[in-house]
C-alpha cells in the first residue's frame, strides 16, 4: 500500500486531478449501470402486480 501511495506522490498535480476524474468517472459508469438493471427488474414487477393482481378487485367489485 505505501508503495501505491509513494508512486502516487511524485504525480504532478494535473495527473493527480486526472487520476481522480477517471476513477470518479469509473464508479459513475458502474452506479448508472446497475440502476438500470435493477430500475428495469423493479418495472418488471410493477407490471406483475398491475396484470395479476389490481384486476382481482375490479371483477369482486361488480
Amino acid at each position: 500500500m505505501s508503495s501505491l501511495l509513494s508512486g502516487f506522490a511524485v504525480k504532478s498535480v494535473s495527473t493527480k486531478i486526472l487520476m481522480i476524474v477517471e476513477v470518479v468517472t469509473v464508479f459513475t459508469i458502474i452506479v448508472a449501470t446497475v440502476e438500470v438493471f435493477q430500475m428495469s427488474r423493479i418495472g418488471g414487477e410493477i407490471e406483475h402486480i398491475a396484470e395479476n393482481d389490481i384486476p382481482l378487485p375490479r371483477r369482486s367489485t361488480k
